[in-house]
């Protein structure tokens, strides 16, 4: 029930923490670093693609797109680890070679109204670095992340858990990951200090399922 998917093209290791302490110094500030490079490399991109679908508040950091990107990026970056810390959140942090190639960023959802039997999750961040953009390591980290997540609803009994996410209405790499695993946007939603630039994206998951993505084609079993 609890197997895990493993893509052809990722040579990464995959390690679950549970809690912002159980991670090192140097590898909280190689996420940071590694997160501002992704977003700087795939929103320029997004930008270049189709410059009208993309935010205004985005570009209004600076007089030229490169510049407002780069230091948007940098201020999320910076939120990213003040989030880990504050929420004490779980991860699950990819390495390749010691070095890192993506992460995950998870908690409990301090923002939606508990219901009987049924644990409430929220994706605070997820990123590859742009050197791995396309090579299934997203894929994985959401895999091992709703496994976390599957796990513990099964220690507490639950029925069911539900995750929620937002993400930039624009992204639409990232739309494609959420949705290859079920998610579907929930309307008028502006939890977590969200609001019309981003959709909500959610899902309910029967702990006692398997998880899997949608599109198996180019997946294995692995362990």
């Amino acid at each position: 029930m609890m197997r895990l998917f493993s893509t052809k093209e990722t040579k990464s290791k995959f390690v679950l923490h549970q809690n912002y302490q159980s991670v090192t110094d140097d590898d909280r500030k190689e996420v940071m670093e590694m997160y501002q490079q992704s977003l700087y490399q795939s929103y320029y991109q997004l930008w270049k693609n189709n410059e009208s679908s993309f935010s205004s508040d985005i570009l209004a950091h600076s007089d030229t797109p490169e510049t407002a990107i780069r230091l948007f990026s940098e201020k999320i970056a910076r939120l990213t680890v003040d989030e880990w810390a504050e929420f004490n959140l779980s991860s699950v942090i990819a390495y390749d070679n010691k070095k890192i190639t993506g992460f995950a960023l998870y908690g409990k959802d301090n923002e939606t109204i508990n219901k009987e039997n049924i644990s409430a999750y929220y994706l605070h961040y997820l990123g590859t670095a742009p050197s791995c953009f396309q090579k299934g390591i997203g894929t994985e980290l959401m895999l091992r992340m709703l496994n976390d997540c599957q796990k513990k609803s099964i220690q507490s009994e639950d029925e069911f858990f539900e995750m929620k996410l937002h993400t930039r209405t624009f992204n639409t790499p990232a739309i494609g990951l959420y949705e290859k695993f079920g998610f579907s946007i929930l309307t008028n939603d502006i939890t977590h200090g969200h609001n019309d630039k981003y959709f909500c994206y959610f899902n309910q998951f029967n702990p006692a399922l398997e998880i899997k993505p949608l599109k198996r084609a180019t997946f294995n079993f692995g362990t």
